[in-house]
């Protein structure tokens, strides 16, 4: 929780209306940092499930850590041209995944981006 507190602190002034990571490892991040931001957590998933809706946005991400390539999906209904996104994760290799999240919501017109990343690997 103080680091969502320091998060926040970090951020206010961005006027962030939503924050984005991808399952699941960004995801206590994430939580922390939207409560004290006040605002909603949207999760990326890296495989599709039967309760989402296929109107979504797609990231072909490739992993570093894991060394495998996943398609990382957000549903369309939640994020929006007037939002200002908080991008959450928890570490940083090549940059390739805050990138691929980037680019695959570029069809989201308008909307603004931040980033946050706790560690960067060497």
């Amino acid at each position: 929780y103080e680091l969502g507190k320091e998060i926040a602190r970090l951020y206010e002034a961005d006027r962030v209306t939503k924050i984005l990571t991808i399952e699941a490892s960004g995801i206590a991040l994430a939580t922390a940092a939207g409560l004290c931001l006040h605002v909603p957590v949207v999760f990326a998933k890296k495989h599709h499930s039967a309760n989402q809706s296929d109107d979504v946005y797609r990231a072909t991400i490739t992993s570093f850590t894991h060394g495998n390539t996943y398609e990382a999906t957000v549903a369309k209904e939640y994020l929006h041209a007037e939002d200002r996104i908080l991008l959450i994760d928890d570490i940083l290799t090549t940059g390739s995944t805050l990138r691929a999240c980037i680019n695959a919501l570029s069809p989201c017109k308008g909307a603004q981006f931040s980033v946050f990343v706790l560690g960067k690997a060497l």
